[in-house]
């Protein structure tokens, strides 16, 4: 038994390491061509673990067949999933012999996992775009930096606060001006395309907040927490906005 399961092991390991220089570049797939070759990817995957079992004892068999079938929800989607379900349904049909009940059930079995972990994929698919939406901005952040740099003046200086948060420091700038800045800087940002690893194109949009001593604040300690706050009324009442909150509002 530690043998066959070695064998497995061995089996996935290969195909993830293959795999994973197919999907280095994307989470998801979006192209038609790309879903057909990673389900034939993981109907193999799964027809080899299908085909190397691991013997329990002597009357009793497993295997882990329903890995590729898995990989199919996780990243491939609907039709990733029923084009390895048909590879890995034939295989059990062309290469192991069996009583017709047993194939039937086998093949039952496959497809009602198929059916589940479709469902499931469409579950999860917003999810998988909404990360690999993110991780594909994480790499515009430079970007977006030398955009914030041609929207200000040369001696502000411009850092980033973690996260998807930056800052700018305005000199020598009142309010009223701050506001003028953050506004060219969200205009700058919304008509810039980013170009994603897939070569789509997307429009982002910003929300600004901008705080300025002695008028929107008196304590200096309260400059980053007060242009914070601004920032966020701007994300609650409909973003893409630059808010502030004088004094005399409070």
């Amino acid at each position: 038994m530690v043998k066959d399961l070695f064998v497995h092991v061995c089996i996935v390991i290969t195909f993830l390491f293959i795999g994973g220089s197919f999907v280095r570049s994307s989470l998801t797939f979006n192209s038609f061509s790309k879903k057909i070759i990673f389900g034939t990817f993981s109907g193999i995957l799964g027809s080899l673990l299908m085909l190397f079992t691991i013997r329990l004892t002597p009357t009793i068999i497993m295997d882990f067949r329903h890995i590729g079938i898995l990989m199919s929800a996780l990243y491939g989607g609907p039709l990733s999933i029923a084009i390895s379900v048909l590879i890995i349904c034939l295989s059990r049909f062309v290469f192991i012999t069996s009583s017709l009940e047993s194939l039937l059930i086998s093949l039952l079995n496959m497809v009602l996992i198929g059916i589940f972990s479709i469902f499931i994929s469409t579950l999860k698919l917003t999810e998988l775009k909404k990360m690999d939406l993110y991780v594909s901005v994480q790499h515009h952040y430079p970007f977006v930096w030398l955009l914030l740099s041609t929207c200000t003046r040369s001696f502000d200086i411009i850092s980033r606060m973690g996260g998807e948060e930056f800052s700018v420091l305005l000199f020598n700038c009142s309010n009223e001006l701050a506001l003028d800045i953050g506004e060219r800087i969200r205009s700058c940002i919304e008509h810039h395309p980013f170009i994603l690893p897939d070569g789509k194109s997307i429009c982002l949009t910003i929300s600004i907040g901008a705080a300025t001593l002695m008028e929107t604040t008196h304590n200096p300690d309260q400059l980053v927490k007060q242009a914070d706050s601004d920032l966020y009324i701007g994300k609650n009442t409909g973003r893409n906005k630059v808010c502030t909150i004088s004094i005399e509002d409070k």
